[in-house]
């Protein structure tokens, strides 16, 4: 739903922080100017005139290429696609997409595809070429999505409902949603994108407001500034998109003789390297078999057997590694175990996950002997990581 209220410019009234700032892209509806907007700062800086007219459209980085691409939404009937000069703000047009109200365009880095969402007059998620501008109708996900964003820590395309103000994650291949959590609050006709380092979905709106919500908790809102004028159109386009740090989650068992496993990290997992990301555990049973094992299908908390005190945290299909052994000594707590995953990915092309691309997410555990408990095993913690340029 668009609601096309027109809006004075305010002065910039900054209200709060996070603590990693980030430079994001934005519009001035009101003077076709591309801007940047701070994460922390929450200042506002035109870059320049876009010449060409804008309204409700939207941005999306393209971070295979570092291009930003702009939708014109109602600016040009049918919407057309652009480039943007980031240092100028100057457009370049690349086609017509073919469609009228194509309000969303995000760029995933997993499929290496950009996505456009259209609103108010009919409701759809397009594929868009980035050579042509032609967008190709994927599904009608049956309602307005007014911006869409790549997601990396979830791997999902998420849509915001402009008005009623809900979030949806995006079927990408049929364009089917499903509502992530209920209204927050009025947010006007609006840009949207993601920000690994602090894992939040930032907005700017049409009423001057800029809105951060913790995809962590709930889509929890935060509200960042106010004040802008007719923002709309979002993106980030940061070095290191799409990466955020490795984070342990769910929770390790209590082994026989009272161990608890740890898991930890270290190193960068990129997509162009072959080594050099170490994925450790400690804390085992000494003298025990061992293994980590992953999936590229998210993550899961279930019991791992009656009465045990493990949790299944990855969700299958999922790719084992190879056995090992803790080393340490028996009946202590001084056991570990150390792979590099860039490693064992690069040994083995046809494992789960190859080959592997940016933004791509992962979430592994490690299992190990222990024969007091049920199933005669347990496992640890959780890690979940983002594949990085």
């Amino acid at each position: 739903m668009k609601l096309n209220w027109l809006h004075a410019l305010f002065a910039l009234v900054p209200l709060s922080g996070l603590a990693s700032a980030e430079t994001l892209y934005t519009v001035n509806e009101n003077t076709d100017e591309l801007c940047t907007i701070d994460t922390v700062s929450g200042q506002l800086s035109v870059i320049g005139a876009l010449g060409i007219s804008y309204s409700f459209g939207d941005l999306a980085w393209d971070s295979s290429t570092n291009t930003l691409y702009l939708s014109t939404g109602w600016g040009s009937f049918p919407s057309n696609l652009y480039t943007v000069n980031t240092q100028t703000g100057a457009a370049t047009l690349v086609g017509s997409m073919g469609v009228n109200d194509i309000f969303g365009l995000a760029y995933d880095p997993v499929s290496n595809k950009l996505y456009g969402s259209a609103s108010t007059s009919s409701f759809g998620v397009y594929e868009i070429s980035r050579s042509t501008g032609a967008a190709t109708l994927i599904g009608n996900p049956g309602v307005g999505l007014d911006s869409i964003a790549w997601v990396g820590s979830t791997s999902s395309l998420v849509g915001i409902y402009a008005g009623p103000s809900t979030f949806h994650t995006i079927d990408t291949n049929t364009g089917a949603q499903t509502q992530l959590a209920p209204s927050s609050g009025f947010i006007n006709n609006c840009g949207m994108t993601w920000v690994p380092s602090s894992n939040s979905l930032y907005i700017v709106d049409w009423s001057g407001n800029f809105l951060s919500f913790d995809v962590a908790n709930g889509l929890a809102r935060t509200q960042v500034g106010s004040g802008y004028g007719a923002l709309d159109g979002l993106a980030f386009a940061g070095a290191g998109s799409f990466c955020a740090p490795p984070v342990a989650y769910c929770t390790s068992s209590t082994s026989g003789n009272g161990c608890v496993a740890a898991v930890a990290s270290s190193g960068t997992p990129s997509a162009g390297a072959t080594s050099g990301f170490q994925i450790s555990v400690s804390n085992l049973e000494g003298q025990r078999s061992t293994l980590f094992f992953y999936s590229i299908n998210g993550q899961l908390i279930q019991q791992w057997a009656l009465g045990s005190t493990s949790y299944l945290c990855v969700r299958a299909p999922t790719q084992r590694t190879f056995s090992a052994s803790s080393g340490g000594t028996a009946g202590q707590c001084n056991g570990s175990h150390q792979l590099d995953w860039l490693a064992y990915m690069a040994a083995n092309p046809t494992a789960l996950g190859n080959p592997l691309a940016v933004g791509q997410t992962f979430d592994g555990q490690f299992w190990f002997r222990d024969p007091p408990a049920p199933k005669s095993t347990n496992l640890s913690n959780g890690l979940h990581w983002t594949v990085c340029p």
